[in-house]
């Protein structure tokens, strides 16, 4: 029973290895897309736009102005994206083994909370089209499908006391975070050219695989994050794909 069990962890490792190496290779298409492309400004961008230019991979930087912008739920700022989630802290009161049952619903006392798990909704995410503006002009960006890396606004922990009066599960607190793009902050856009109602804008591609990027960050700062996380991922993958192997090798010399 050991070795088969060994053997499933060393499984579990090497396809654990596999999807490491999978997301790095992602990161390293959004690096290489960034490295290989040319900051234009917003006049360039429309200029290109009006020669017919269509598809082509573009990046500005500028500040975010946005004519319906919305307020996040949790700071209050006035942005133009956020994301909003809870992490939530269950427990469920459980009647105590050694205890009546009848005498238990009797009492408060004799019950055991020894049942408890986070659960996590999911995230309430909210993004409305914006303009970058620069010293040329402004462009619009239709932020659907991008990956859009915001800075942290607001996160709190919140109790909920509630009566134990019920073999339900109970939430008995909630970690709450919230990140948000600001109107008026500094923004980095990747994105391709189309049009949105006959004006130009940075799109996502028709195939999503290529990278679509919204952050704010510097181009630099952005780069210099997603190759981390590239190269730890990597190194993460290597450790977990060498040690699955041999995992999985021990595990196949005992069993067969």
């Amino acid at each position: 029973g050991m070795w088969w069990l060994i053997g499933g962890a060393g499984i579990f490792l090497a396809i654990t290895a596999i999807a490491c190496v999978g997301i790095a290779l992602n990161y390293d298409r959004r690096v290489i897309a960034m490295r290989g492309t040319g900051t234009l400004s917003a006049s360039e961008i429309e200029r290109l736009h009006r020669a017919g230019e269509r598809g082509l991979r573009c990046e500005i930087t500028g500040v975010i102005e946005c004519d319906s912008p919305m307020t996040a739920p949790m700071s209050n700022m006035i942005c133009v994206a956020y994301s909003h989630q809870v992490v939530q802290h269950m427990e469920s009161g459980v009647y105590s083994d050694l205890e009546d049952t009848r005498n238990s619903r009797a009492t408060l006392g004799s019950w055991s909370r020894n049942r408890e798990y986070t659960q996590v909704e999911s995230p309430n995410e909210r993004r409305a089209r914006f303009y970058v503006r620069d010293a040329s002009g402004r462009l619009l960006v239709d932020p659907a499908w991008a990956t859009i890396d915001m800075p942290r606004t607001d996160e709190r922990y919140e109790s909920i006391t509630s009566g134990v009066d019920t073999a339900r599960p109970e939430t008995v607190g909630a970690w709450n975070t919230e990140d948000a793009l600001a109107l008026g902050s500094p923004v980095y856009v990747l994105g391709y050219l189309g049009e949105v109602y006959g004006e130009a804008a940075l799109v996502c591609h028709s195939d999503q695989e290529y990278p679509f990027v919204i952050s704010y960050r510097s181009e630099r700062e952005l780069e210099r994050s997603v190759s981390t996380r590239s190269n730890l991922l990597y190194l993460g993958s290597g450790i977990a794909g060498a040690l699955g192997v041999v995992m999985i090798w021990l595990a196949a010399g005992r069993l067969f």
